[in-house]
């Protein structure tokens, strides 16, 4: 995984939790990746294990980080396992 994962995993789990009006909690994260989407955009991409009341479930994330460090969540989706 890349350095600042952790901190992209938080920021992901937050705004979504913002966006939905819900409260999920970070547990772990199971895989990450990044890819330079165009020149100061990159991808983040992370499976991440959430608790969602009693039950750990796990989520894909998408973020996207400018250059000025601003991240955006294009998506945050249940992996049915």
């Amino acid at each position: 995984m890349t350095p600042g994962c952790f901190e992209i995993a938080k920021f992901a789990v937050s705004e979504f939790n913002n966006q939905s009006q819900t409260y999920l909690k970070l547990n772990g994260i199971l895989k990450g990746e990044q890819r330079q989407q165009v020149i100061s955009v990159v991808q983040h991409r992370l499976i991440l294990a959430v608790e969602v009341g009693a039950q750990t479930k796990n989520y894909e994330a998408t973020v996207w980080e400018t250059d000025d460090l601003s991240k955006k969540l294009i998506s945050f989706m249940p992996i049915n396992t």
